[in-house]
C-alpha cells in the first residue's frame, strides 16, 4: 500500500494469509469469508459494555 491508498484503506478488514496466490483455493477463500462473517465490528467504539454510572 502506498499514498493515497493507505489513508482510504483506514476502516478496511484486511486478512493475511500462509497460502500464496497460486494455492489459493477455492476452501481457502471460504474459510476467509467464515473469518470475516465472524468479526465484531465496533467501528471505532469499544466492544466492551459501558458502564452505568449512579447518578
Amino acid at each position: 500500500m502506498s499514498n493515497g491508498f493507505l489513508w482510504q484503506s483506514a476502516y478496511s478488514e484486511l486478512l493475511f494469509l500462509d497460502e500464496l496466490w497460486p494455492d489459493f483455493t477455492r476452501e481457502c477463500f471460504e474459510q476467509a469469508l467464515a473469518d470475516f462473517g465472524q468479526r465484531v465490528r465496533t467501528l471505532g467504539r469499544s466492544h466492551r459494555p459501558a458502564s452505568k454510572v449512579d447518578p
